[in-house]
């Protein structure tokens, strides 16, 4: 294996972000045992479930065009995407506040009632958030997007103690989440002003609407539906199952699965900026990633078998022995946040191949899967076997994507190794 090159751009980049990160969730895993402590899995659950809704709404806030930035070759362009990724934000928002509006008019059975209304307000920020952090990241500027997730991870984190010291349960979780995120869109805003971007040319937006017409056709539709099966146990099994249950899951997904998401995210853009500029430049980079995920590899897999074999009292000195039950979810789910280590890291392959048509075939696909294995556990009635079936299928599939992705990297003339 070659040396690693801790003076190179890769790993510099890396370290900026993932320092940056790492405060930010310090913060919130150190604050869990408290929060834990203050709200009920009843209450993590009805909170989880409005999350989910974020992760898949949030897709179609930009129709996936903010993808686009990172490999538009001048000011221009960028500006006139950034532009309309913001109106697509506006008008999204504005459908999802109509939508919540007549849900709480017209149905008296849901479990979410008043709390409908944070989705509208978080799909908005959250959906300014990854344009800025877009946006920022096209032009390496990774110590800014450090400072705005650790913005947004304080607040929200401080917010959520507050919260439940004061008895704000059931609402607590979601209107801390609303305001954190408020303060890093404030943050980048800040920011931004410093360098603004320039009115874009006229018929820019059109022109770029157009070249990039495979990411609302192909990407959006993909990663929509991937989000969607991603959260099916908070939006499928929570119509069947008792809120608890979901709650329980849902501190095992925030240790597992939300670290690694946001690991894969720094990756994601260090890589995604390194890629698209070699690819511009038609230079080679897959000894890059082959490189960056041997080293990854190394480190983690001592890690995930600590946790696996240690997960049940670490998880009940973390939250407490009413949240035991959670180790058996956290140890069903390490296989498949082992094998997504990779797979989500570098899912931007088929934007840089064009190849985002087989991409959401294969996602269908998964989809199909995941309703199919969850329906088992419904007709069951267990909802243990459920999530056990539901994570064996998602590492069977970041087994194969992964494989694709990196089939496609080592066909393409001129960026083999």
């Amino acid at each position: 294996m070659p040396k690693l090159n801790l003076k190179s751009e890769i790993i510099r980049n890396c370290t900026t972000l993932l320092s940056g990160t790492a405060i930010a969730q310090c913060v919130t895993f150190l604050a869990y045992p408290v929060i834990a402590r203050l709200f009920s899995s009843e209450d993590f659950g009805i909170y989880t479930t409005i999350l989910s809704y974020i992760d898949i709404l949030v897709i179609l806030s930009t129709a996936r065009y903010d993808q686009a930035i990172m490999i538009s070759k001048d000011i221009n362009e960028v500006a006139a995407i950034t532009k309309l990724c913001r109106i697509l934000c506006i008008i999204v928002t504005t459908i999802v506040t109509i939508v919540s509006c007549l849900i709480i008019a017209f149905s008296e059975t849901s479990k979410l009632d008043l709390m409908i209304l944070f989705i509208p307000l978080l799909v908005f920020f959250s959906g300014q958030y990854r344009i800025y952090t877009i946006l920022f990241n096209k032009y390496k500027e990774f110590k800014r997007i450090a400072v705005s997730d650790i913005t947004t991870s304080v607040t929200g984190t401080g917010l959520k103690i507050i919260s439940g010291m004061v008895g704000l349960f059931k609402i607590g979780l979601p209107l801390s989440a609303v305001l954190g995120r408020i303060a890093g869109n404030i943050t980048f805003y800040l920011q931004l002003r410093k360098t603004p971007l320039p009115s874009p040319k006229k018929g820019t937006i059109k022109k770029m609407m157009k070249k990039h017409k495979n990411l609302p056709l192909f990407t959006m539709p993909k990663d929509f539906i991937n989000s969607f099966s991603i959260n099916l146990p908070f939006t499928l099994l929570a119509i069947h199952f008792d809120e608890a249950f979901i709650g329980l899951f849902s501190m095992a997904f925030t240790f597992t699965f939300r670290p690694m998401n946001i690991l894969n995210s720094v990756y994601d853009k260090v890589l995604y900026e390194r890629v698209s500029t070699k690819y511009l430049n038609n230079q080679p980079f897959l000894k890059d990633i082959i490189r960056f995920f041997g080293y990854n590899y190394l480190v983690a897999l001592p890690l995930f078998v600590v946790a696996f074999i240690f997960a049940e009292p670490i998880l009940t000195l973390l939250l407490g022995v009413e949240w035991a039950d959670t180790a058996v979810y956290f140890r069903y789910m390490l296989p498949w946040i082992f094998m997504m280590l990779i797979s989500s890291s570098i899912s931007f392959i088929p934007n840089i191949f064009s190849t985002q048509r087989t991409e959401a075939f294969m996602y269908v696909l998964l989809f199909i899967a995941r309703i199919v294995v969850l329906a088992i556990g419904i007709r069951l009635n267990d909802f243990a076997l459920a999530i056990k079936l539901f994570c064996i299928t998602g590492t069977g599939f970041s087994c194969i994507i992964t494989a694709w992705y990196f089939k496609l990297m080592l066909n393409h003339k001129n960026y083999s190794v």
